[in-house]
């Protein structure tokens, strides 16, 4: 099994159009906040992408499909509650569009940044 299926299998790019995301409510992830996503075009992605590297997938991964930002991560109890306290008190939610595909690799605690696939809003 290869440790970077990425290199096999991807497209170029995905075939959809960029998708409106919609930047909805805080919440609280218990060590740090989170906000939430609605995308309902990047429910096709989701499935192509799990269904092509589900070999891949941990246990997380086989999660429901919940699109979010992650905002802090690995805080204190207090610390994440004081700032979704702060942030909450002038949150709005807002639209915004998702030009490309981040794909990233985790090095056991930084990221280091592979690839960038763009929506072409073509078939690949």
């Amino acid at each position: 099994m290869s440790r970077t299926p990425w290199r096999q299998r991807s497209r170029s790019s995905p075939s959809a159009p960029p998708p409106t995301l919609r930047f909805t409510k805080l919440r609280s992830l218990g060590r740090g906040m989170a906000v939430d996503v609605e995308a309902p075009g990047l429910t096709p992605v989701h499935r192509e992408l799990s269904r092509a590297y589900v070999e891949w997938l941990t246990p997380q991964d086989r999660q429901p499909f919940r699109p979010h930002v992650t905002l802090m991560n690995k805080a204190t109890v207090e610390e994440a509650k004081a700032a979704l306290a702060e942030l909450g008190a002038g949150w709005s939610a807002f639209d915004s569009h998702s030009p490309a595909l981040l794909l990233w690799r985790y090095l056991g605690g930084p990221w280091e940044s592979v690839r960038r696939f763009p929506f072409t809003g073509r078939a690949g």
